[in-house]
């Protein structure tokens, strides 16, 4: 996994509200800024109660990473939590499909227009 994140010419980091989740996203971060060297990491929050909640993990990650880690973290967004989703994989369907109008679907489609619209990743040379 280590050594796939580190061949990505983008690391996205998902994350959840719950502390465990936190402890290890922070830990990831640490060995692929320590041993891989990577300098930049994307933070998604998912099953966020709103969106506060997703910039406040955010927050708490970003300050201790950039206060211990030579990495820095960007927050692409945060993911509500939906029961649609266990909907959706009790029905094998991806949520937006069966449920195009619900709020993780929206998220979902917010995400992807924000990753859309951002500026072009750089490539890694070897």
């Amino acid at each position: 996994v280590m050594d796939f994140n580190a061949t990505a010419q983008e690391i996205v980091v998902v994350v959840s509200p719950e502390p465990t989740s936190i402890t290890d996203a922070y830990a990831l971060m640490k060995v692929l800024s320590l041993k891989y060297a990577e300098k930049v990491c994307k933070l998604l929050v998912n099953m966020t109660t709103r969106p506060e909640e997703g910039r406040e993990v955010f927050r708490q990650l970003h300050l201790v990473t950039d206060r211990f880690l030579d990495i820095s973290s960007e927050y692409l967004g945060c993911i509500l939590y939906d029961d649609k989703v266990t909907q959706g994989v009790k029905n094998q369907k991806i949520v937006s499909e069966l449920y195009p109008d619900a709020q993780a679907s929206r998220c979902i489609k917010d995400l992807a227009r924000k990753i859309a619209h951002s500026p072009p990743f750089s490539v890694r040379l070897a």
